[in-house]
């Protein structure tokens, strides 16, 4: 005989199967789950990935030098070759703002309008 458990997650998956699409109620229930399964992995797997993006694309110390070589009007692409991905902090409809920054709070803050850069700043740097 099988001990009846309290929790409710301890079900009998291929009794809950044999009953659900036999009712429209039940195909119903049956969409629910499914989709309620595949949100729950797309959000845990983009986590995951962003997370594992953002650890790789950091770059280990920026320097004054990089700064310097930021000029009014690159891409965003051409910024990201020197200072690799950064993050971005603010977006708005023509605007957007990134920052890269060091583990000493050492940081660089960019403003882009329509994709060009129109505003850089540094702080902490020696």
């Amino acid at each position: 005989m099988k001990n009846k458990s309290k929790n409710i997650f301890d079900i009998d998956i291929n009794s809950l199967l044999s009953i659900l699409p036999k009712s429209p109620l039940g195909l119903l229930i049956s969409i629910a789950i499914g989709l309620g399964i595949g949100v729950g992995y797309g959000s845990s797997h983009y986590k995951a990935t962003n997370s594992q993006s953002s650890a790789i694309a950091q770059p280990n110390q920026l320097t004054r030098a990089e700064y310097e070589r930021l000029q009014i009007g690159m891409q965003l692409v051409e910024v990201e070759a020197i200072l690799g991905r950064g993050t971005e902090t603010q977006r708005y409809i023509t605007h957007r703002v990134f920052v890269w920054k060091n583990s000493d709070d050492s940081k660089i803050i960019t403003t882009f309008e329509d994709g060009k850069l129109i505003r850089k700043q540094q702080e902490g740097f020696k």
